[in-house]
């Protein structure tokens, strides 16, 4: 029994890092090399995200854990790092580590949870615009007394009328050649 955890924590601890980790080939020898150029799959940073708060959280969730079974079980708070008063029992340590445990990987799977439901209502809404956008048809002549409009403006601080001809967007065909002779 006591080999299978073993193996269970070290493939949890090991796992991870042989996912991110580069091969040889992949290497750069510049040292300012960054991870900035490697696309990772979301499903892996979604995975790190979720270990990362998972692992980070234990040592606050245990504390706060300690507090409460100490006070649930004892009505009093036992410190665990003072070895002249009582502690805590074997059977306390491991229900206090099994509880804190299980808090993390709920608070791991809650917040991974939150993202993917958020990141999936994003992409709903998005298609949902997309799919209800109107397309309003202007003609060109419409577009540029448009421009002319807007450019000719009345200047409040000089008090007069500026008439700089605007710049039109040019029309390219394909290949973004301005003009062609058929």
């Amino acid at each position: 029994m006591r080999q299978k955890i073993c193996f269970l924590l070290l493939l949890i601890f090991l796992l991870p890092r042989s996912v991110f980790s580069a091969d040889s080939a992949s290497q750069s020898t510049s040292a300012e090399s960054s991870y900035d150029d490697i696309k990772f799959p979301q499903w892996a940073k979604d995975l790190r995200r979720t270990e990362i708060i998972t692992f980070g959280s234990l040592p606050f969730v245990t504390m706060w854990t300690t507090m409460c079974y100490s006070m649930y079980e004892y009505n009093e708070f036992r410190n665990p790092l003072n070895k002249s008063s009582d502690g805590f029992t074997t059977d306390d340590q491991k229900k206090v580590m099994a509880l804190s445990a299980a808090a993390c990987v709920g608070l791991g799977l809650t917040d991974l949870a939150i993202t993917l439901i958020s990141r999936s209502a994003k992409r709903y809404k998005a298609r949902r615009a997309k799919k209800h956008e109107i397309i309003t048809i202007v003609s060109r002549e419409d577009e540029e007394r448009k421009m002319l409009e807007d450019h000719n403006k009345f200047d409040e601080k000089n008090k007069k009328l500026e008439k700089n001809p605007p710049d039109f967007p040019r029309e390219y065909f394909q290949g973004g050649v301005e003009s062609a002779l058929f």
